[in-house]
């Protein structure tokens, strides 16, 4: 038997489906998915994690923050630090 995706979705309470569609061909989010952030860029980007801390997106705020860790690992590296 097949279960779809929405009805497993439906069948688990606190579980949601969203879809996220983005236009491949608009250049505005290739430069942003290609580089690393840098050092500031980090530090900033840092507030808006402690804000979706302070807001209770606590998923959100470790997601985000994981990106900021790789981000610092990626600066790491770089520097044979």
């Amino acid at each position: 038997m097949y279960v779809t995706l929405a009805q497993t979705v439906a069948e688990n309470p606190g579980w949601m489906l969203e879809l996220v569609m983005t236009n491949p061909e608009d250049a505005v989010y290739f430069p942003k998915a290609e580089g690393s952030l840098q050092e500031p860029e980090i530090e900033a980007r840092l507030q808006v994690a402690k804000q979706l801390v302070a807001q209770q997106h606590l998923e959100s705020a470790m997601l985000y923050s994981w990106s900021l860790v790789e981000a610092t690992l990626k600066i790491s590296r770089k520097n044979n630090i």
